[in-house]
């Protein structure tokens, strides 16, 4: 079945800084920039910079299990929020999407779904300008989505979560191998 995404979500623009955030660990408020943006699909919550109190609405606020949207660029995807991050703010030009009914579609989902071809092609199609493509707020609101039942749904969480470990293992793997033939390499010429 399909939906429009604006009945799925909410979605809200980022905060706009007046001033730039710069990378300030000081602050009150943590911010989700385009740089905490994996391209894996997960927001990275390693080293957010840090802000003072502002004039932040709940719409700017994130909780766990939202999807951070980018808006900006040639790299038009979301970025799952997958841990809980208290009073943390994310700026413009990100939109955060919320998902209304978690029983309909799961966010690990509709994050995988923002990322393939169909809404891609949407996605560029609709984007303006010409040297950094944007995608307006209302045209993200029409993108249609493919709801699959809840079973199919949970199977291409899982086998999306089960490609990323693979991924994680397989270049920790080639780290390792890499270290071991230096190693290796390293012994043989001791006492040249």
């Amino acid at each position: 079945m399909k939906h429009k995404l604006k009945d799925l979500v909410t979605i809200h623009s980022g905060y706009t800084f007046r001033s730039g955030i710069g990378s300030s660990i000081a602050g009150d408020y943590p911010v989700i920039q385009m740089k905490d943006l994996r391209d894996d699909g997960l927001v990275d919550c390693s080293s957010l910079s840090k802000v003072e109190a502002g004039r932040f609405s709940d719409g700017n606020l994130v909780v766990r299990g939202d999807l951070i949207f980018r808006s900006r660029g040639m790299n038009l995807s979301s970025a799952l929020l997958g841990k809980v991050v208290k009073r943390c703010v994310v700026a413009a030009p990100l939109y955060k999407l919320r998902v209304k009914d978690e029983s309909k579609i799961l966010p690990a989902y509709l994050n995988w779904y923002l990322g393939q071809g169909k809404a891609q092609n949407y996605f560029h199609r609709r984007a303006m300008g010409t040297m950094s493509l944007m995608v307006s707020k209302e045209d993200l609101g029409r993108l249609e989505i493919v709801v699959p039942k809840m079973k199919k749904q949970k199977l291409i969480v899982d086998i999306v979560n089960l490609s990323r470990s693979q991924s994680e293992l397989s270049e920790r793997i080639e780290s390792l191998r890499i270290k071991h033939v230096s190693s290796i390499l390293t012994e043989s010429i001791k006492g040249e």
